[in-house]
């Protein structure tokens, strides 16, 4: 009799170390979409650069030697501290007032507001 019998061989799974931190690690909580003036700020941030046709990586040297990461937050999600306001505003040649309220020497930023309010799905009060 050749009969054959089917048998059930357990398997495992190779996981690299970096795999198994992800699955230890905590979840991390959702992020709190920004605020109107911290989108506004950051809008604003990102249209002082572009006006003067500086590179993330020239401006981000420029500001105390800040990786080109760091500053690429400061134009997505994070404002722009406040230590390295001074040194923004010299090479940009935005005023403090643009910066900080919209108002005064500066380029137009609304436009970089409103693709930052689609990519966060955020609805503001006009």
């Amino acid at each position: 009799m050749n009969e054959s019998v089917a048998v059930e061989v357990p398997t495992t799974t190779v996981r690299t170390a970096t795999e198994v931190q992800k699955l230890r690690a905590p979840a991390k909580p959702p992020r709190n979409p920004l605020s109107e003036y911290e989108l506004a700020f950051v809008a604003r941030t990102f249209a002082a650069r572009e006006a003067k046709s500086l590179t993330q990586d020239k401006l981000a040297a420029q500001l105390c030697g800040v990786s080109r990461g760091t500053y690429k937050q400061y134009e997505t999600r994070n404002p722009l501290p406040h230590h390295l306001s001074d040194d923004f505003l010299r090479e940009t040649g935005v005023s403090w007032e643009y910066l900080f309220t919209g108002r005064g020497k500066g380029p137009d930023w609304r436009i970089r507001l409103q693709i930052l309010i689609e990519r966060q799905n955020v609805k503001l009060s006009a």
